[in-house]
């Protein structure tokens, strides 16, 4: 079964979080039927007057599930646009596989390229694999954690920054934490992802994710979300800590 979903966002105070990591968690649960399944969301923020903003984000998803075993691939766009000037501009594109093991252990195994010009990142390419436990599986309530070996490639910006077009190679742990409360209409849902690498603990890439789903109608549906984002160390110029707090409205048909 294919399902199309249209979303219209407002942003109603968010400053864009430029994260490397990307909390794919949410969109893996929504499917709970085999076959495929797909989704479109869209968001434009349109400001004028004193602060001139225009902001677009767009993602795909598409989901094929079939016995024990899951695929899953999205695309995510943002672009924003002040006077003229690019504010912000970044995509990402994530493959992952997951395979059911047990009734509590499943595998995973992931590919990720994203970009970000404003956290001075040229190009980020990441492949990793692990284990995942559901700790609770509940009708209404879930719980799992993960943790897998990532490999990571990293290449800055040029620029006039003295870490200017400098590449990186990193193993790193990459662990997360998800836990969901579904009561019909109404979903809570928050994630933790932790990204240390293996020779330096102190090097960690840590991501907080919450939100708040509200079913209105069968074709309705409001979202609330706020993401919280750490790199210990960023770039040059770039700051440890991004926020983004988001308002979505997201039809279905």
């Amino acid at each position: 079964m294919f399902r199309l979903a249209v979303a219209a966002a407002v942003v109603l105070a968010a400053t864009p979080a430029r994260a490397q990591i990307f909390n794919v968690q949410p969109l893996l649960e929504k499917q709970t039927q085999p076959g495929f399944a797909g989704a479109v969301e869209g968001a434009l923020d349109w400001r004028s007057g004193n602060t001139t903003l225009t902001l677009f984000t767009g993602s795909a998803h598409a989901q094929w599930q079939r016995g024990r075993h899951l695929v899953f691939a999205t695309l995510h766009g943002e672009l924003g646009l002040s006077r003229g000037d690019e504010v912000l501009s970044r995509d990402l594109e994530h493959l992952r596989y997951r395979v059911r093991l047990s009734s509590l252990l499943a595998a995973e195994a992931f590919v990720q390229h994203d970009a970000d010009a404003f956290r001075r990142l040229a190009v980020r390419a990441i492949g990793g694999a692990g284990l995942r436990l559901s700790v609770v599986n509940g009708r209404h309530v879930t719980l799992a954690v993960a943790a897998a070996y990532m490999l990571e490639y990293e290449r800055l910006a040029a620029g006039m920054f003295p870490d200017s077009g400098a590449a990186t190679l990193d193993h790193r742990l990459s662990t997360y934490a998800v836990v969901a409360v579904n009561a019909g209409w109404l979903l809570v849902a928050h994630t933790v992802y932790a990204q240390p690498r293996f020779d330096d603990f102190g090097d960690v890439r840590m991501l907080g994710d919450s939100s708040l789903s509200l079913t209105v109608s069968k074709h309705l549906a409001v979202r609330f979300s706020v993401t919280l984002m750490l790199d210990s160390r960023p770039p040059a110029g770039v700051l440890p800590i991004d926020s983004d707090v988001k308002s979505t409205l997201v039809g279905s048909f």
